[in-house]
C-alpha cells in the first residue's frame, strides 16, 4: 500500500517531468508550440492529474468508516417551567438525572453555589411543590438534557453544574476544567449555500452547538423555609 511518504515522492516526480517537457518545447523562455504539441502535453497533464487522484482515492487518503450516532432531540425544559399561561408543566421523567430525600433541619434548606467557575452565567430555576402528607422529608430531583452539537449528545465531554447534598444543604459545583472536542463532519449543503446572500446559517452556531439545561424540582412539607441565593436559583412554586 502506498503511504502518504511514496505519494509526495510521486507527485513531485510528476511535477518535475511537466516543467522538463514544457521547457524541451520552449526556446529562447518563450512557448513555441503548435496547436497539436499544446493539446498533447494538456492532455497529458489532464492525464497526470486524474491517475494522481484516484492513486490518492485509492491508497493514500484515510479510510474513514461511517458510524452511525443517534441524534438527541430534548425538550426545552425552561419552556416547561416558564409557561405562557403561568403554570409549570411536567417535567419529563426521562431526563431525571439523580434523585434524593434529606430530612431539613429546624425545618429549613439552603440551596447553594460553591463553585466560582459558574458565577458569570450560572442559573437554575427551582420549582416547589408542597405537600399536604405528614412526611416531613424533602425530596429533591435533578432534571438535566444533554449537551449537543449537531444533534449529538456529547455530555460526558462537556458537563454540567453537579449537586451534592450534606444535611440540610443542596450544593452546586463545578470543576474548573476547559473541554476540546474534536468533531469532523460534511454538510453537503454548506458547500455552495455558504457563499449566498440569503443562506441560512447563523454564523455564531452554524455547528447548532446547545448546552443542557438544568432543573432541580423540590418535593417539600408545608410552611418550610428556603433559603438560597436569588441571583442563582429562581424559585418557582407549582
Amino acid at each position: 500500500m502506498i503511504n502518504v511518504m511514496t505519494f509526495t515522492v510521486l507527485a513531485i516526480f510528476v511535477v518535475i517531468i511537466v516543467i522538463f517537457v514544457i521547457q524541451k518545447f520552449s526556446s529562447n523562455q518563450k512557448l513555441n508550440l503548435t496547436y497539436k504539441t499544446k493539446y498533447k502535453v494538456l492532455f497529458s497533464y489532464i492525464v497526470v492529474l486524474l491517475f494522481a487522484t484516484v492513486i490518492y482515492l485509492s491508497f493514500v487518503q484515510p479510510k474513514m468508516a461511517a458510524i452511525k450516532i443517534e441524534e438527541v432531540h430534548a425538550p426545552i425544559l425552561y419552556d416547561i417551567v416558564y409557561g405562557e399561561d403561568g403554570q409549570v408543566g411536567e417535567l419529563p421523567e426521562q431526563f431525571i438525572k439523580d434523585e434524593w430525600e434529606m430530612e431539613p433541619i429546624n425545618h429549613e434548606i439552603e440551596i447553594a453555589l460553591t463553585s466560582d467557575m459558574y458565577d458569570a452565567y450560572f442559573s437554575i430555576p427551582v420549582v416547589v411543590e408542597e405537600r399536604n402528607d405528614q412526611n416531613q422529608n424533602v425530596k429533591a430531583i435533578l432534571y438535566e438534557t444533554p449537551t449537543t452539537f449537531l444533534d449529538r449528545d456529547i455530555s460526558e465531554q462537556v458537563s454540567l453544574a453537579k449537586l451534592s447534598i450534606e444535611g440540610n444543604q443542596l450544593s452546586f459545583y463545578g470543576e474548573e476544567e476547559y473541554i476540546t472536542v474534536y468533531f469532523r463532519a460534511i454538510d453537503k449543503d454548506m458547500t455552495v449555500k455558504q457563499f449566498l446572500a440569503s443562506h441560512p446559517y447563523d454564523v455564531g452556531n452554524y455547528f447548532n452547538f446547545e448546552q443542557g439545561e438544568q432543573v432541580l424540582y423540590l418535593s417539600v412539607p408545608k410552611k418550610i423555609k428556603i433559603k438560597t441565593d436569588e441571583e442563582f436559583f429562581d424559585i418557582i412554586t407549582k
